[in-house]
């Protein structure tokens, strides 16, 4: 076979298209059996076949895909443990615009970007479709109100903040300008395994205090900012407005894991600081959360 078609053939296989979600799939996987790999040292040559292996069958098809998976789950190498724990069918694959609602009233104006999460489930969608539904619908009443004649901009927007083998969340950000502006942010966590939105108290072991060391490494994080910055200022220690100080998370906090696996708690605009701050985050140490997480969802657990 001569180099040209040899070329040829080579630029064709690397040309085919991944079926849609499949390549996430695969990554994650790989990405886990790497980390169990590193339990079982010189066995390094046959993960890289077995990695090889299943990019061989994803550049196929999906069917085969599938075969490989079930080649792979018989064969004994750890990769088999990670495939387990990926679930192949009901993964979500894929985040769209399902439509975008916008209006102009003289100067009230809005722009709502409604997604769809493809294999998410149904509570994931539904409850998107309920909360966007609900800012489009207060929109259109503050316009009857006003008669067309308020100042207002409300602009959401969304965007996915963790896709890992576990845990996927998507976050949207809503602000609404009229004298000031407010910041407003809502974060969808799922658990891949089961579909289903989680809250904060979920990520932790049943029965742990994980309110405490969270809220404590939150306060410290504001005195250090505080201390570093003195036009920083968080309601903490006996603020000017006392019953504003922050106290404590709860289930309900805002919260999203990040690409190094550690917990990010979020709060909205004016929520624990002043309005010209924003919308605030703190990233909690894997130190603070490892000993009570449940297994899987933050790093070190």
């Amino acid at each position: 076979m001569n180099e040209n078609r040899l070329g040829e053939l080579k630029q064709a296989y690397e040309s085919i298209p991944l079926p849609e979600g499949l390549e996430f799939r695969v990554r994650s996987s790989i990405a886990q059996a790497k980390k169990d790999w590193k339990k079982e040292p010189g066995r390094h040559r046959n993960l890289q076949k077995a990695v090889r292996r299943i990019w061989q069958s994803a550049a196929i098809t999906a069917a085969v895909f599938l075969v490989s998976i079930a080649a792979l789950a018989n064969s004994g190498f750890p990769i088999a443990k990670a495939m387990e724990q990926i679930p192949v069918l009901g993964a979500i694959t894929r985040v769209f615009t399902f439509r975008t609602y916008e209006d102009t009233s003289g100067n009230m104006s809005a722009h709502v970007a409604v997604p769809q999460v493809e294999n998410g489930g149904k509570a994931l969608n539904q409850s998107i479709q309920d909360y966007t539904g609900a800012i489009i619908e207060q929109y259109k009443a503050d316009v009857k109100a006003s008669g067309g004649q308020g100042i207002m901009n409300v602009d959401l927007s969304y965007r996915v903040v963790t896709d890992n083998s576990k845990l996927f969340a998507l976050r949207f950000d809503k602000t609404i300008i009229m004298a000031s502006g407010n910041q407003t942010v809502k974060i969808y966590n799922v658990d891949k395994s089961t579909e289903k939105i989680i809250t904060l108290d979920q990520l932790f072991s049943s029965g742990s205090d994980y309110q405490t060391p969270i809220s404590q490494n939150i306060k410290e994080q504001m005195r250090s900012q505080m201390k570093a910055d003195p036009n920083l200022t968080y309601w903490l220690d006996g603020s000017e407005v006392p019953q504003w100080d922050f106290q404590s998370v709860d289930p309900s906090t805002t919260f999203y894991v990040n690409q190094s696996g550690n917990l990010v708690i979020v709060f909205d605009e004016g929520q624990v600081a002043p309005m010209f701050m924003g919308a605030v985050e703190f990233t909690i140490p894997s130190s603070i959360t490892s000993p009570i997480t449940r297994s899987g969802y933050l790093k070190g657990s």
